[in-house]
C-alpha cells in the first residue's frame, strides 16, 4: 500500500484528486483484511477526500445562487440538473469514504479514532447542507453524533466543538445552543489555558448574527448562512 498512497499523494499535489481517490479505493476495497494507515496515509486520504467533497460543494452553492436568478425554464432545468448531478456525486463518494472507513481501516489508537470519527462528521455535515427535509436532518443528527462521540474520547478537540457549534448555526438555527456550546467550552479551555481563538472568532460572528435579529427591523436582516471555515 505504500506505492499506493504515493501515487494518490502525488495526484493530490498535482490537483488530480479524483484520480487519487480512486487509486486508493479500488486498492483497498478488493482487500480482505483491514489495514492501519500511518499519519502521512491517513493524511493523504482525508485531503483527497475533503478536496472531492469540498469542490463539489462550491459547485453547488455556486449552482444553487445561479438557479435563484435564472428566468427560462430551459436554462432553469439545466441548471437543476447540474446541480443533481453534483449532489449524486457527493453522495457517492460520501459513500465510498464510509466503506473504507467503517470496513477496511483498522483503528489502532485513540488519536485514530478521533480522526476517523471527525472526518465522517465532517462527511455529514456537507451532506446535510445540500440535503432537504427529512434527510437534511438525518445528516444533521448523524454529524452531531460522530462529533458526540469524539468528544467523549478527547473534550479538549477544539475542531469538534467548532463544528458541532457550526451545526446549530448553520443547519438548524439553534442558536442559543450553540451560543451555549461556545461559551462553556471557551470557559473550560481558559480555565486549562488551552488556546481557543478559533471558537472566540466564531462566538463573535455568532453574536453579531443575534444582534441582527434582535435588534434590526426584519425587513434588512440578510442570514449568512454561506458562512465558510478553515478547516
Amino acid at each position: 500500500m505504500v506505492d499506493v498512497f504515493a501515487r494518490a499523494s502525488l495526484c493530490y499535489l498535482t490537483n488530480r484528486c479524483d484520480e487519487g481517490f480512486r487509486l486508493v479505493y479500488d486498492s483497498l476495497r478488493i482487500s480482505s483484511e483491514k489495514i492501519s494507515l500511518n499519519w502521512e496515509e491517513q493524511e493523504v486520504f482525508c485531503f483527497l477526500s475533503m478536496n472531492l467533497l469540498e469542490k463539489r460543494y462550491q459547485s453547488w452553492l455556486k449552482l444553487t445562487h445561479l438557479l435563484t436568478k435564472s428566468t427560462g425554464f430551459v436554462e432553469h432545468q439545466s441548471i437543476e440538473s447540474y446541480i443533481e448531478t453534483i449532489r449524486n456525486e457527493m453522495i457517492l463518494y460520501s459513500d465510498q469514504i464510509f466503506d473504507l472507513v467503517q470496513n477496511h481501516f483498522l483503528v489502532t489508537s485513540k488519536q485514530e479514532s478521533i480522526f476517523y470519527l471527525n472526518l465522517q462528521g465532517d462527511i455529514h455535515f456537507y451532506l446535510s447542507q445540500i440535503s432537504k427535509f427529512n434527510t437534511k436532518l438525518q445528516h444533521f443528527h448523524s454529524s452531531l453524533r460522530f462529533y458526540n462521540r469524539s468528544l467523549q474520547i478527547s473534550p479538549e478537540n477544539i475542531s469538534a466543538v467548532y463544528n458541532k457549534a457550526l451545526l446549530f448555526i448553520l443547519i438548524t438555527e439553534e442558536y442559543d445552543r450553540a451560543r451555549d456550546l461556545l461559551t462553556n467550552t471557551i470557559d473550560e479551555f481558559e480555565k486549562k489555558q488551552i488556546p481557543n481563538g478559533e471558537l472566540r472568532s466564531l462566538q463573535n460572528y455568532l453574536q453579531n448574527k443575534l444582534l441582527d435579529f434582535h435588534f434590526v427591523e426584519p425587513s434588512t436582516i440578510v442570514k449568512q448562512n454561506n458562512h465558510q471555515t478553515n478547516r
